[in-house]
């Protein structure tokens, strides 16, 4: 008997060790509704507290701003010997005088002259109508030539990206692309987004962009390695949508769409002496509440997205069978008209830029966080729906066996 439970034992261990290297490739689709705020019934609090993104994987952010940094450091080092330097075809003559002149200035202003080389070594590989007599296009140039696969020992220390195409790119995402597609990789290098080819949810994506108030938010797929207990599964970050970053604050009250526009002074208050300031805080003790949120509006940031949160997929034994869950913790913004869900009336607030009153009529609109927090327990290669009064997620998670590209 004794013998018969150890052998049980070892193969349900066995088993939940084969169960902790499984992969499974998890599908999502997320999109919005086209509902007023102010049609809304049910109350959010607002702002919504976004959850925590430390233990967060981010998927998406790689993909959309890739760092090319290790590809930089892994370049080799140009080998050019110095009678070689002269046979160099160059385009541009003239253009090469400015920019070698602007390089050995650079020299003597950060390093001893010896540590640079005579001449760069580079080859510029189009031609560029230069103003000789215009030092400010040389030097603006001179960060900008085309490397081909290698790297002088002097720019790894100045310079943070040789190779950088021109004009630089803005690291201001304004919108998620949707689908979303990623790249074939490898299960070693761990979890990643899957091309949007693969994507089996395309033809229910079509059908419900078809239906009149729907339109998309995110759409993609990943591969990860799925564990046991939900304490040590990863969550993953997904946002997608709009990025409100340049028009609201993280308050959701309106920034001014340019900080050099004309602004309106507001109504300057008179004066009050000190007995006059204590009597009215003691005739309104909220007030002082109400002070203390006030001080951090009109904090801003580069991501306020349209939706943003963690999705995070784990197994979970029920009576010794491992069932698949789905634990989400999303928000959803959307603009709409102030003093609605207990949120203060233009007139009742200080401005998001100190002194000031934006000129537009956004002044009399807010942005509202919709929070969404669900766990539900799915069955692999089964779609399911999770609903909200602004939006809706379909997930589909199936099973992944290994590399098939």
């Amino acid at each position: 008997m004794i013998k018969k439970s150890l052998i049980l034992l070892s193969l349900f261990g066995a088993g939940v060790q084969a169960q902790e290297d499984w992969w499974f490739e998890v599908e999502v689709l997320l999109y919005k509704r086209d509902q007023a705020v102010q049609t809304l019934d049910e109350q959010f609090p607002q702002p919504a507290e976004l959850p925590s993104m430390q233990r967060a994987v981010d998927l998406i952010t790689p993909l959309l701003l890739p760092n090319i940094d290790s590809l930089i450091a892994a370049l080799p080092a140009c080998e050019i010997k110095q009678e070689e330097s002269e046979e160099i075809p160059f385009l541009e003559p003239g253009l090469l005088d400015a920019v070698n002149k602007r390089l050995d200035e650079l020299a003597q202003y950060r390093q001893p002259t010896e540590m640079m080389p005579q001449s760069t070594g580079a080859q510029i590989v189009g031609a560029l109508p230069v103003d000789q007599a215009s030092q400010t296009q040389a030097d603006s140039f001179a960060f900008r030539i085309p490397r081909v696969g290698c790297v002088q020992p002097y720019e790894r220390d100045w310079f943070p990206a040789p190779i950088i195409e021109y004009p630089e790119p803005e690291e201001f995402i304004a919108q998620v692309p949707t689908p979303l597609s990623g790249r074939v990789s490898h299960q070693d290098a761990g979890a990643y987004i899957i091309p949007s080819s693969a994507l089996e949810l395309r033809q229910l994506a079509r059908d419900l962009y078809r239906q009149r108030g729907n339109s998309p938010l995110l759409h993609l797929a990943w591969r990860q390695q799925v564990t046991v207990g939900k304490s040590k599964a990863a969550p993953f970050r997904l946002y997608g949508g709009t990025n409100f970053a340049k028009a609201f604050d993280l308050h959701g009250l309106p920034l001014p769409l340019n900080p050099q526009s004309p602004m309106q002074l507001a109504p300057q208050q008179p004066s009050k002496s000190l007995i006059e300031q204590v009597e009215e805080a003691l005739n309104q003790p909220l007030r002082l509440t109400q002070e203390e949120n006030q001080e951090q509006e009109g904090v801003t940031t580069d991501q306020l997205w349209e939706l943003d949160g963690l999705f995070k997929v784990y197994l979970q034994y029920i009576n010794r069978v491992p069932y698949l869950h789905v634990d989400t913790n999303l928000v959803y913004r959307k603009e709409g008209p102030a003093g609605l869900m207990g949120t203060p009336l233009p007139l009742n607030r200080p401005s998001s830029v100190a002194g000031l009153v934006p000129n537009d009529t956004r002044a009399n609109t807010r942005l509202y966080d919709f929070s969404f927090d669900q766990l539900r327990r799915v069955i692999s290669k089964q779609i399911h729906y999770f609903d909200h009064p602004m939006f809706g997620m379909v997930v589909q998670i199936r099973r992944y066996e290994g590399d098939d590209e």
